[in-house]
C-alpha cells in the first residue's frame, strides 16, 4: 500500500494576477508528476484512392526533411526543439533549444 503524506493547509490569500506561490510541497509533488509529451515528426497529404493503394512496404514521404527542427510539445505547448538521431534501436529528440516559458 502507497504511504500518504500529511499536510496542513493554511490561509488561502488573493495573488496578483500572474503571480504564484510555490511551496517545498508543490514541488516536491509536481516533481514527481508524469506527464505525456509528442514529437510530430511529419505530415502528408494523400487523396482516398493513394491511401487504398498503401499496402505493406509502401513507403510514404513525408513533408519534413531528414534535418528538420522537431518540437516536443505538451499538448499545444512548444517545450524545446531538437533534432532526430539514433539511439541503440530507438528514434530520439536531440534538443537543440528549450522554449523560454516568458511570454
Amino acid at each position: 500500500m502507497s504511504e500518504v503524506a500529511s499536510f496542513e493547509l493554511t490561509e488561502v490569500v488573493d495573488l496578483p494576477r500572474g503571480k504564484s506561490v510555490e511551496t517545498p510541497l508543490d514541488l516536491a509533488i509536481l516533481e514527481q508528476t508524469k506527464i505525456e509529451l509528442n514529437v510530430n515528426i511529419g505530415d502528408v497529404s494523400m487523396s482516398i484512392s493513394e491511401l487504398k493503394e498503401l499496402k505493406e512496404n509502401s513507403i510514404v514521404k513525408l513533408a519534413q526533411k531528414v534535418d528538420s527542427e522537431f518540437e516536443l510539445k505538451w499538448k499545444d505547448v512548444v517545450i524545446a526543439k531538437g533534432r532526430l538521431v539514433a539511439v541503440d534501436e530507438y528514434l530520439a529528440l536531440e534538443i537543440t533549444q528549450v522554449t523560454s516559458n516568458e511570454q
